[in-house]
């Protein structure tokens, strides 16, 4: 076994990872878009009250966490995690559950216990001869800062339940967020040392939490959510062309790109439209990948996809698509539509 040391006078501030530790996650596209998690926060901080700023860290880990920074709360959401999420119901699921263990006091609680580990570094170094002294404390120093305890694990499940529920969103996000890693194979064992409740029982107990919020009667809270930021593409008026309603070819005219490169993504379109037309909707799906590849502001390419994938029977892609549309394009209707369909 490869045991690290670990001194912990270089841990400034207390981190404490909270989601997923068997990160075997490929390479994957944004599914979840920066403004669908920045507003899933805002409704959550709205309706909790909870204080906090939110960061977005552009690394492939798969997860999030709260942690302390100067004296206030931080939550950090790992682009890994949007990449893999299909919706911003799974999104505020999880953000809800780091929430909860702000609101409960988690972190001041292993803040306490880990500063006991460091005074327990101290007499195993003077008792233990050197080598066997720095392992002893890097394995105990690891299993400590790793995580909760199974029981704040399972309160701040509850909790996410209950604030992704009262801000308006349904109460199965954190259950679905859940299965969505579990699908793609980032489940949690169930390790001693693991704090996180093993996914089958954890599973089984947030859908029975779900179960009793939707049966509880409460109205969920109409939140008056401060202004977020919503995607604007740069665009050229065309007399006749509404860029923000027209589901068809004539908004690839619209685009502030050359004419040869709109001559190519037209030629695209046709052809992917000609194959969803014909019943071939993973044919059509591939060609429209290609023609936002082409060009990365064709959101209608991206809606054409996601309608392609719809047709063959593939929601969970067809969301990622529509995503990837409205990142482009915020008030894009006709993906706005399709997505209140799904």
């Amino acid at each position: 076994m490869n045991t690290k040391k670990i001194n912990l006078k270089k841990w400034p501030l207390l981190v404490l990872s909270s989601l997923v530790l068997l990160l075997t996650v490929g390479a994957a596209d944004a599914k979840v878009s920066r403004t669908a998690m920045e507003r899933a926060w805002a409704r959550l901080s709205k309706t909790t009250g909870f204080e906090a700023s939110l960061q977005l860290e552009d690394k492939d880990e798969t997860n999030a966490y709260i942690t302390i920074e100067d004296g206030k709360y931080k939550i950090v959401v790992f682009q890994g995690l949007l990449d893999v999420m299909d919706t911003e119901d799974q999104i505020a699921g999880i953000i809800a559950h780091e929430i909860g263990h702000g609101m409960h006091g988690h972190l001041e609680s292993a803040q306490k216990r880990n500063a006991g580990i460091g005074l327990l570094s101290v007499l195993l170094s003077e008792l233990l001869d050197s080598d066997t002294g720095d392992i002893a404390i890097g394995i105990g120093a690891t299993l400590a800062v790793q995580g909760y305890s199974r029981e704040q694990e399972v309160e701040a499940d509850d909790a996410g339940v209950e604030y992704s529920y009262k801000a308006g969103y349904s109460a199965w996000s954190l259950y679905n967020a859940i299965k969505r890693m579990a699908d793609d194979g980032l489940v949690t064992s169930p390790s001693g040392f693991n704090s996180h409740p093993p996914t089958e029982r954890r599973m089984a107990r947030l859908a029975a939490q779900a179960r009793r919020w939707e049966e509880s009667g409460i109205v969920k809270k109409e939140v008056n959510l401060p202004e977020v930021s919503i995607p604007r593409p740069k665009s050229i008026p065309v007399e006749g062309v509404d860029p923000d309603r027209s589901d068809q070819s004539d908004v690839i005219s619209t685009y502030p790109i050359d004419g040869g490169k709109k001559d190519v993504l037209g030629i695209i379109h046709r052809e992917g439209y000609a194959k969803y037309s014909s019943g071939k909707y993973e044919e059509a799906f591939s060609t429209f990948a290609k023609g936002l590849d082409f060009y990365s502001g064709n959101y209608l390419a991206a809606l054409w996809a996601a309608r392609s994938a719809y047709k063959a029977g593939d929601g969970a892609e067809a969301r990622r698509w529509i995503e990837r549309a409205l990142s482009i394009n915020g008030r894009y209707e006709p993906a706005l539509k399709l997505r209140d369909e799904l």
